[in-house]
């Protein structure tokens, strides 16, 4: 990530402000950079609770709550990894928020060493997603995780 971005980023989440506005304010950031997003969120994860709940977002309505292991989003939570979708309709364990989406970008939140969800983009384009995005997303999150 280019130098300005990254203090663009930290302008927008440092300091003392409440962990929500942080939240909302990197949505507001990656959705400003990866254009071809029509939406982008956050599932939250509450430890023990085996079920992400819809945080703050840019976009259409969405699910609520997505099962552990379910899903794009419930998968990235279980194996902790990033997972790039280039057609959701390929996919048997796909949860359908929204008819528009044919590509979506899963990638997991730490604070330190703890899962505290996933970040989320869909796009109504095929594909839309690169390598490139992912990596954006990655060090999006690592800045974020310095400031919470």
């Amino acid at each position: 990530m280019k130098k300005e971005l990254k203090d663009e980023l930290l302008s927008l989440i440092e300091g003392p402000y409440p962990y929500f506005s942080k939240l909302c304010e990197l949505i507001a950031f990656i959705k400003k950079y990866i254009p071809k997003a029509n939406w982008v969120g956050i599932y939250c994860y509450e430890k023990g609770n085996w079920i992400l709940h819809l945080g703050p977002f840019q976009g259409e309505p969405a699910c609520i709550a997505i099962p552990w292991g379910k899903g794009v989003c419930g998968e990235c939570a279980k194996e902790r990894k990033s997972i790039r979708v280039d057609d959701v309709t390929k996919l048997t364990n796909y949860i359908s928020c929204s008819s528009s989406t044919k590509s979506e970008l899963v990638v997991p939140m730490y604070n330190s060493e703890f899962l505290i969800g996933v970040i989320d983009l869909d796009s109504d384009e095929l594909a839309a997603f690169t390598e490139e995005d992912q990596i954006f997303i990655e060090e999006c999150i690592k800045i974020f995780s310095k400031e919470i």
